[in-house]
């Protein structure tokens, strides 16, 4: 782990412009705790109501896995080569997005937890080709046929499920780093950001030798 950053300052970042509940989790028709985050409180710029503007879509490369996975992005913009240019990735959020009832049931590593070939880590400006639907791509949760709609969080999604985390109908979370989507810049390109659920901070770990927990997410 590197680079850890306190999580009173991210939580100050999510909501100093807005209020405590610019994200909550919402209920059913039973007045039942559910799964699903809603985030359509917060300020316009900051959530992506267009989801299929920051996921690749399967004629990509003709690989099913790929379908509806976050494009690769770094913490602070996009990467600056087509077809992978998107600037707003982790600058927004899903403006409701379902959270996985259970982990992925082993510790991964970063292109693992993603869906994709080792072959991919170091350079976080190189598009996957080789998707091998390990991970979140290829997750179904059980009772559902939803295999392949599920993705890795964003940084900040992560941010805000930890913070949300007790309130979720299944909070249960291990004290453990979990891996986002989300990749660090030069001259860590070979890192990409995890949150603590243990010390509640976030940090970058390296994609190869690292093995972190995973939860998947899914946009609705």
């Amino acid at each position: 782990m590197q680079k850890k950053l306190p999580f009173i300052l991210v939580l100050w970042l999510l909501l100093a412009f807005s209020n405590a509940y610019a994200q909550y989790v919402e209920k059913d028709n039973n007045d039942a705790t559910t799964n699903i985050i809603n985030c359509s409180n917060m300020p316009t710029q900051s959530v992506e109501t267009n989801m299929s503007s920051v996921k690749y879509s399967e004629s990509h490369t003709g690989n099913a896995f790929i379908a509806g996975q976050v494009k690769r992005h770094i913490n602070t913009k996009g990467n600056g080569t087509s077809p992978n240019v998107n600037p707003d990735v982790n600058a927004k959020v899903s403006v409701r997005f379902e959270v996985a009832s259970a982990d992925l049931t082993e510790s991964l590593t970063w292109s693992q937890a993603m869906g994709y070939d080792e072959g991919v880590n170091d350079d976080n400006d190189q598009n996957p080709t080789s998707w091998t639907g390990t991970g979140c791509a290829g997750y179904d949760q059980s009772g559902s046929t939803s295999k392949g709609v599920w993705r890795l969080p964003t940084q900040g999604e992560l941010m805000i499920i930890y913070i949300l985390r007790n309130k979720l109908k299944n909070s249960n979370f291990i004290k453990s780093n979990y891996w986002s989507a989300t990749e660090n810049v030069s001259p860590n390109k070979n890192a990409s950001w995890v949150v603590s659920f243990d010390a509640g901070y976030t940090g970058y770990g390296y994609k190869i030798h690292a093995f972190f927990k995973a939860r998947c997410v899914r946009d609705l």
